[in-house]
């Protein structure tokens, strides 16, 4: 079983294009590279304009936007449309259960060229 103590949090950069459906998938790993399971687990993504900020401006979970899957119920499946400025963010995948971060890194919106 792994210990979820060992996880050393993954900085991954994302690129969303402003008002397209989002989806990404995204394992969890061990120290040791053993999957990590995650069912039962209470997780939250929150995006945020700083991290300093006390408000997120959008935040997903396992009841919205956040789905565990995977044979070892391992990877995580966030998905969703948000309404954000063309700019830079940051955002988090925090395991409130164990609270540990699973996932950090910065949110950059890029604007569309085509409007409706």
């Amino acid at each position: 079983m792994a210990i979820l103590n060992s996880i050393k949090a993954a900085s991954h950069s994302i690129k969303y294009y402003q008002s397209d459906t989002f989806t990404m998938t995204v394992a969890i790993t061990d120290a040791s590279a053993a999957a990590v399971d995650l069912s039962g687990k209470e997780l939250v993504m929150q995006i945020k304009k700083k991290k300093t900020d006390d408000a997120a401006l959008f935040e997903l979970t396992i009841d919205s936007g956040l789905v565990i899957g995977g044979a070892s119920n391992n990877q995580i499946t966030f998905s969703g449309t948000y309404d954000l400025g063309e700019q830079t963010y940051v955002y988090d995948v925090y395991n409130v259960t164990d609270k540990v971060t699973l996932l950090y890194g910065l949110f950059t919106v890029v604007g569309d060229v085509t409007k409706e």
